[in-house]
């Protein structure tokens, strides 16, 4: 029996919702007959759903009839009479709206007004949400705010269900595969961004919406836009991790053009070109920002005050991106810089309504609360709760919006459950108590990951005293009072010394304040734990029970009459669009010169002040990670052009494989060209010192030589130190963008491309070649000095 049936079977009664839902099947009917792609796919469905309407009236007439003859043992004289007359009539009435299809039947037995103004869906992801985080925002509030144990939260309101996570690779999904079922109906491996487990692209319920019913559409996230859910429902790549080229779909860039009309949240850095004056995280020099007001239409807006200027009737489409990455936590959040979940959701179905009102026309809004995710990933109980109660409070406006506007659908659940959170923890051999202790929880004033980063920064510049361990990341930070000796050691005697280190110090804190009140975590990562699903709004009941994740995407797209696979056929009958996976489905495959991105030797704060570890992560595991896929993937084209001995398609791929393979070449070399300040000797000793004195006069003169070289390269590019092994010397060579040192033997390389410094130095690349002497690693370039 189908998810669909069993629901109808469980209401027996006469519900305008209902009534709404089988009008609205009906009316689908002739489409299924006359469409025999749908009749085999999704138009079984719409069967169904008709189908067990149709018994869902027939059972309560029954059922009805059944109370008449009730009456009738009671002794009312008429009651035999009026309960065949009514049986009867119900009977015909039924039998002549199976058979006619008459819409019209249905239609004014309904609410006129659910037809009347357009329907809209508020599809809301908690992501890394499970049921004991529920429990434990819950918990918390009623304690916090002294209420009856009775009291429930927003979402508590609106539960009918479960949601089974699973994707097609594994038991445990990840956020990409789990949205790729509520945006396409399909399970997928992880890693899917709207695409199925072949890596064929796959419509989306967003996409159907702006192409077959001109629907308005938006996205409000707390990560970034380009991220793995607000990604799934507005772009495919079978690569998760290709955020520049999945922001350039979101823009416009795709075969179905632009497909969303509002977008708020983080991640202006994939937008912004290198070579721009702006922050940038890309790994060309495409400014999307401007290419999006200009060639696609889009209102853009940067900061608090642009955003609190938006008025319901702002031109559409329009992106508001308040941060370079994901947005800060709930409790770290300024108020003053950065719009809350809330404020994102207020204003944009403020604009999505107002939008909607002039064009007759319904929207489908996507609302993540991402970073509850995050926080659990670190096991952090404060954060995590914060963010919590921000997305209940969210979860409250958009309850009250579709209070006031009837013809909305809110759905809310989360992809995956994230941590193995429990409140109830043993934190010793000891058989435990039962209790927890909220007021361990409230006394925490930052995140985690925020007074990590306090600590590392202390650390790397010797700034690093037990009082300021105390003071300020124990007691004003986490509100411990108590730390032991054994904790206040482990962080004295803390260091970077690879790139895990900082999340281990996230971790040791996180830990702290679990232990205190009693809460527990089983893993860093996500769980296979079925998720609440909560639903309000015309035909929700249909949702009621345990369902897989991919049924939620099969409701929205039968509530709003959508086609997932005319736009899957449109994605693929692109054959430009469709070559374009090529290269990302080949990282995924076993190919003879396959490379993988190398571990750094030092964590990514290790090098600071003068290199954050912002920009060391964000170089490492974003730039140099896509020249490596992208690298993968060229070589594998490369090898089947070589095997179908097309000579053309050789040519064409040779850029590729140099700009990509040139790329991994030169950062392998840069990372360990650098070192945190001191490790490694201070500056040049022994062969190198005096090979350098030799060629320039001094250290000195060298540095000013090679900086004035760094400083000269036009756009992006590398500044080498190399051996001349013919004529035996020292020589400072430059190349363009990711071009290796081919005529040298490589000693020295430095980025000066500016995703290296920009979001520390700006543009001003001087100040950055000025730090970067700090950190250089002269033992490595002495060492290969020595083998050249």
């Amino acid at each position: 029996m189908s998810f669909i049936k069993k629901a109808t079977y469980e209401s027996m009664s006469l519900n305008p919702d209902m009534l709404d839902l089988e009008s609205y099947y009906y009316s689908t009917r002739r489409k299924v007959r006359q469409h025999s792609r749908g009749t085999r796919g999704r138009g079984s469905m719409f069967l169904k759903f008709r189908r067990a309407a149709f018994e869902m009236y027939t059972d309560h007439a029954v059922s009805r009839f059944q109370n008449v003859v009730y009456d009738h043992r009671r002794g009312h004289p008429l009651s035999w009479f009026i309960s065949i007359f009514t049986f009867v009539l119900l009977t015909i009435l039924l039998v002549f709206i199976y058979i006619t299809d008459d819409e019209r039947v249905l239609t004014s037995l309904s609410h006129k007004k659910h037809h009347q103004a357009p329907k809209n869906v508020v599809m809301m992801i908690s992501d890394g949400f499970g049921p004991a985080s529920e429990t434990f925002a819950r918990q918390y509030h009623t304690w916090m705010n002294g209420l009856e144990v009775s009291s429930v939260l927003p979402l508590d309101e609106i539960q009918i269900g479960q949601s089974r996570t699973q994707s097609s690779s594994s038991l445990v999904t990840d956020s990409a595969a789990g949205a790729t079922a509520f945006a396409c109906g399909k399970k997928s491996h992880n890693g899917a961004i709207g695409v199925d487990p072949e890596d064929r692209p796959c419509g989306t319920v967003l996409e159907s919406a702006k192409i077959h019913k001109d629907m308005l559409t938006g996205l409000v996230v707390t990560s970034r836009v380009s991220h793995a859910t607000p990604a799934t429902f507005s772009s495919h790549s079978p690569d998760r991790e290709l955020e520049d080229w999945i922001a350039e779909q979101q823009v416009g860039y795709n075969p179905l053009g632009r497909t969303v009309d509002l977008m708020f949240g983080g991640g202006s850095c994939h937008f912004y070109g290198n070579s721009s004056q702006d922050k940038s995280c890309r790994l060309d020099d495409r400014d999307l920002l401007e290419e999006a007001k200009n060639e696609h239409g889009w209102s853009v807006y940067l900061d608090r005050s642009q955003f609190d200027s938006l008025k319901k009737n702002a031109d559409l489409p329009l992106m508001g991106l308040f941060s370079p990455s994901h947005m800060d936590y709930e409790m770290d959040r300024d108020p003053r810089v950065q719009p809350s979940l809330k404020e994102m959701t207020h204003k944009a179905l403020s604009i999505l309504n107002h939008a909607s009102k002039k064009s007759g026309k319904g929207f489908f809004l996507m609302i993540e609360g991402s970073r509850i995710d995050m926080a659990a990933h670190t096991n952090d109980p404060a954060a995590h709760v914060h963010d919590t109660w921000e997305y209940q409070r969210t979860v409250k406006l958009v309850k009250k919006f579709v209070k006031d506007h009837p013809n909305t659908v809110l759905i809310s659940t989360s992809d995956h459950e994230t941590g193995g959170f429990t409140l109830g923890r043993q934190v010793g051999e000891a058989y435990p108590e039962y209790k927890w202790n909220p007021e361990v929880i409230s006394r925490v004033k930052n995140s985690s990951e925020t007074l990590a980063n306090r600590w590392s920064a202390a650390v790397n510049s010797n700034s690093a005293t037990t009082d300021y361990l105390r003071d300020v990341i124990f007691e004003q930070g986490l509100g411990i009072t108590d730390a032991t000796l054994e904790e206040t050691q482990w962080f004295e005697q803390w260091r970077n010394k690879d790139a895990e280190s900082l999340y281990q110090l996230s971790y040791q804190l996180s830990d702290m304040v679990s232990r205190r009140a009693m809460i527990g975590w089983t893993t860093h990562g996500h769980t296979a734990v079925d998720v609440n699903l909560y639903a309000m709004g015309p035909s929700t009941e249909l949702l009621r029970g345990s369902h897989e994740n991919t049924d939620i995407g099969d409701f929205i797209s039968a509530y709003l009459d959508l086609d997932l696979d005319d736009i899957t056929e449109r994605l693929n009958k692109d054959k430009d669009f469709s070559a374009s996976f090529k290269p990302v489905v080949g990282s995924f495959s076993a190919i003879r010169t396959k490379v993988t991105l190398p571990a750094l030797p030092y964590a990514y704060n290790a090098l600071e002040p003068h290199i954050s570890g912002e920009i060391m992560e964000i170089h490492h595991k974003k730039h140099h990670q896509t020249y490596v896929n992208n690298f993968n993937a060229a070589e594998e084209q490369l090898e089947n052009s070589f095997k179908a001995e097309d000579l053309t398609e050789q040519l064409r791929l040779q850029n590729a494989v140099k700009f990509n393979g040139g790329g991994h070449i030169n950062h392998s070399l840069f990372w360990t060209n650098l070192a945190p300040q001191g490790q490694g000797s201070a500056a040049p000793t022994g062969a190198l010192a005096e090979a350098i004195n030799k060629q320039y006069g001094s250290f000195e003169d060298f540095q000013k030589q090679f900086n004035a070289a760094a400083v000269g390269v036009q756009g992006s590019g590398w500044a080498w130190l190399g051996y001349n092994k013919q004529a035996k010397r020292l020589e400072i060579a430059t190349t363009s963008n990711q071009d290796p040192l081919l005529h040298l033997t490589p000693l020295l390389g430095v980025d000066v491309w500016e995703h290296a410094y920009y979001l520390q130095y700006k543009n001003v690349r001087p100040d950055y070649m000025k730090a970067i002497w700090n950190v250089i690693n002269w033992e490595t370039v002495a060492e290969r000095l020595s083998k050249a």
